[in-house]
């Protein structure tokens, strides 16, 4: 089996030979792409071509593009027995592959792969003092990724790169101190939903109200205890928990509390934009993303952030809550929801739906339809 991908990107210079292989290398000119990654994709997929039996290799030409070539023998593929693992089996082999191969990367970095791709959320912190930092990623190196910097400019590409789930940042330091970091990512409409805990050395009221007025979800002064970050911390995670209800509850036309202005506007502008695409079964992530003007990337933290789940499977949602909402307020048959709601298979529709609702369509109308009329609001 021969697979050939070919591209008219900007090329690969031909000093880089097989180094472009390596566990995190990436050449010099991936500033000029659009997107970069943590230089692990070619490594992976080398290891794995290699462990199949078979190779992998490329040609370029700096200004025309690539020509990168998978070969793979098919008398060794065969469907994976066993099944069973949650994680993607090329994610699989690279956590099982052995020790002694040559390709084999140092101990460190095998321990950062792991961590990449072991689903922990990830934390940057930022902090001018080299022990303070060591101190606050040896806290939470267990429950998260840590990423960590000095200053809050460097800190705010970071974290526009990797879009975190929350970040510790000191309050006085060099270049962009903690305050112009919170307040630039509370103004930045991708950034603005990361949680931030801001450190000071200052006690005084007056302080943590700057602090709080620039956005930040929490302050906590230096010295703390490690019992105390933690539960600033959780209680931050707990507050996505809610979140994530609130989102579950508006789903399933449940009450629902209130949350943050940003969180519910998100939502709705959610709402919105499927809803009008609702008939179109083709609606696709890709332009998901440009209707609501964000990446994809960018896009996958916030539906993450809110809801807990991937793009496709929160815009599956969005689709059922409307079909919800189609048979209550209308005489439709579950037929005719199933076709207006982007569904083309009425079998997977109804399987959908009673996972969500925890009852088929059918029995959905009998125990609303009567009750509720046209109560519910549209949304």
């Amino acid at each position: 089996m021969r697979i050939v991908v070919r591209d008219t990107g900007v090329g690969i210079a031909g000093d880089i030979s097989n180094r472009l292989f390596d566990a995190f290398y990436q050449a010099d000119n991936t500033e000029k792409a659009s997107q970069t990654g943590f230089g692990i994709g070619l490594y992976v997929s080398k290891r794995l071509a290699v462990a199949h039996g078979g190779e992998l290799s490329y040609v370029s030409t700096e200004g025309l593009g690539s020509i990168f070539t998978l070969v793979l023998p098919k008398n060794q593929l065969s469907p994976r027995e066993g099944g069973g693992s949650d994680r993607p089996s090329i994610i699989h082999e690279l956590v099982e592959e052995g020790p002694g191969e040559e390709e084999r990367v140092g101990d460190n970095k095998s321990r950062v792969i792991d961590k990449i791709i072991s689903g922990l959320p990830t934390m940057v912190v930022v902090d001018d003092d080299a022990e303070m930092r060591g101190y606050v990623k040896e806290i939470f190196m267990e429950q998260f990724n840590i990423y960590e910097t000095e200053d809050g400019a460097s800190a705010f590409e970071l974290i526009g790169k990797l879009l975190p789930d929350i970040v510790v940042s000191d309050v006085v330091m060099g270049k962009m101190d903690g305050i112009g970091l919170c307040r630039r990512l509370k103004e930045n409409a991708h950034l603005a939903h990361i949680p931030i805990i801001l450190l000071t050395g200052s006690a005084s009221e007056q302080s943590r109200l700057v602090g709080l007025e620039c956005g930040a979800e929490d302050y906590v002064s230096k010295p703390f205890s490690k019992d105390l970050i933690v539960a600033r911390v959780q209680n931050i995670l707990r507050s996505r928990n809610r979140l994530q209800q609130y989102f579950f509850n508006t789903i399933t036309l449940k009450p629902t509390s209130s949350i943050e202005a940003d969180h519910k506007e998100f939502l709705e502008r959610c709402i919105r934009i499927v809803d009008q695409y609702m008939d179109n079964p083709e609606f696709s992530v890709q332009l998901f993303c440009q209707e609501i003007g964000m990446s994809h990337p960018t896009l996958y933290k916030r539906i993450k952030a809110i809801s807990g789940l991937t793009v496709n499977v929160f815009i599956r949602y969005l689709r059922l809550r409307k079909a919800a909402e189609l048979l209550i307020n209308t005489g439709n048959t579950v037929v005719e929801v199933t076709y207006a709601t982007g569904f083309n298979d009425l079998k997977y529709f109804r399987e959908q739906f009673s996972k969500l609702f925890g009852m088929t369509p059918s029995e959905y109308i009998r125990r609303y339809r009567k009750p509720l009329g046209n109560k519910i609001v549209k949304g």
